[in-house]
């Protein structure tokens, strides 16, 4: 190797031909750069711009919803007790039977309680008539007073025997106070006595299903905190948890359908019926109840079922729509534009980008303004991509209605998809740009 570095130093300083290796190598590595450097050249001249992706403005329907989780309840369902201690002499219902309203259930021995009945009415019986001879004695005391009173003007009696028959009256028409009022003490001991006989006696305030039965005939009752049945009505709800965020545009009357985890892929209808006015809080979140009447015709629902419902806000059924990843694209669309004014600015027309170009024209789609919620998209114009300005309704969460600007077939950009090369440091990079999301069927790829 130092041989060869002393033919180059004598090669450099006498004149002499450069030897035959190094001579190859100079040429070789000449024509790899100029090689490298059409080749950069050519892609940077044929560069080609990113290609855009569409999708089909559409028509369908489309539904503003509320998700709410909940539990299928019965529609009333109720505890019955025993108020008094007693053996349980009837029991005409066991768990799980139907029962129908009025329906006696269950009966303790009220022999007792029969009897007391029978001396309360005689109590009454006894001071009904005792009324009745007060005021016969009231009457006399009535008339006798009148002949003293006469007997005393005349001078035929004395003052002390007059003053006597006065008194006689008064007494008398006190007594039939007192009678009256023995009367009433007479008839609420009746009521009592009547009531708890009756209370003896449990019978079913709705038509439903027995649920629960605690207890058997001999046994006491009426001594525990336990129910001796519960009651649940045929006729159920949906007791419905919805976040305090979206409880404001729940309204009674609306439109409901739901799920449960027994019966995956089948829905459900009900109504919403009533909305609590307190909140609760469930994991650290307030929310508020909301109870959503049904009909399960099928009767297939079962208290207890965990439930998914979507509460109908509103909805269309024939609406023009379009995707709202196309509302996503628009952002990131005039948010890399704003980024290039000042390069757009610099550059002559003839050497600007397609989307460049058609951002001269952002203002001469826009929709005429009113008091509608606006939006902005990205449509193909002359191939070329410019914002367009749209009123907008209601929102599903994947789709969005089209109230004014677009028409249904019209497309709009989701994405763009290609190669562009960065010219400034002459090495390539990927600028690919895909819409947020899967891109579904329909999406069709336009060039300029």
């Amino acid at each position: 190797m130092a041989g060869n570095d002393t033919e180059l130093m004598n090669a450099a300083g006498t004149g002499k031909p450069w030897p035959k290796p190094v001579k190859y190598g100079l040429i070789i590595m000449l024509l790899a750069g100029v090689i490298a450097g059409a080749y950069y050249t050519y892609q940077s001249l044929n560069q080609k711009e990113p290609v855009s992706l569409t999708m089909p403005v559409s028509t369908g329907a489309i539904i503003d919803q509320i998700q709410a989780t909940g539990t299928v309840k019965p529609l009333q369902e109720v505890d019955l007790f025993f108020r008094q201690q007693g053996t349980l002499k009837v029991l005409n219902a066991r768990s799980g039977d139907p029962v129908q309203a009025g329906q006696l259930l269950a009966m303790q021995d009220d022999s007792s309680l029969q009897a007391q009945v029978q001396q309360a009415k005689s109590d009454l019986l006894l001071a009904e008539y005792r009324l009745e001879q007060t005021r016969l004695n009231y009457e006399k005391a009535i008339a006798a007073a009148a002949r003293q009173d006469d007997l005393y003007n005349q001078g035929a009696v004395t003052k002390v025997e007059w003053e006597q028959a006065m008194r006689d009256r008064d007494t008398e028409a006190i007594n039939i106070k007192t009678s009256e009022v023995s009367i009433e003490t007479a008839r609420a001991k009746l009521i009592i006595a009547e009531t708890n006989l009756k209370n003896a006696q449990l019978t079913a305030p709705f038509s439903g299903v027995a649920a629960q039965v605690n207890g058997e005939v001999g046994q006491e009752t009426g001594n525990s905190s336990s129910p001796m049945f519960h009651l649940i009505s045929n006729d159920l709800k949906i007791l419905a948890m919805v976040n305090e965020a979206d409880v404001g545009r729940v309204k009674e009357g609306q439109e409901v359908l739901f799920a449960v985890t027994s019966y995956p892929g089948q829905s459900f209808q009900g109504t919403v019926a009533r909305i609590s006015p307190q909140s609760i809080t469930v994991s650290n979140v307030q929310v508020y109840e909301v109870d959503i009447a049904t009909k399960d015709l099928s009767n297939k629902l079962r208290a207890g079922m965990s439930v998914t419902a979507n509460i109908i806000i509103d909805k269309r059924d024939n609406a023009t729509m379009v995707p709202n990843i196309a509302f996503s694209y628009a952002q990131n669309f005039m948010k890399n534009n704003s980024q290039n004014n000042t390069t757009k600015s610099t550059k002559p027309d003839n050497q600007k980008s397609t989307a460049e170009q058609g951002n001269s024209k952002l203002t001469e789609n826009a929709a005429p303004k009113n008091d509608k919620n606006l939006k902005q998209v990205v449509i193909l114009q002359d191939g070329k991509p410019v914002l367009k300005q749209i009123a907008v309704g209601l929102s599903d969460g994947q789709n969005t209605e089209v109230i004014e600007g677009l028409d249904p077939g019209d497309k709009v950009v989701v994405g763009t998809s290609g190669i562009a090369q960065n010219n400034s440091s002459g090495q390539q990079n990927s600028s690919q740009q895909r819409a947020p999301g899967p891109v579904s069927g329909g999406v069709r790829i336009q060039s300029r």
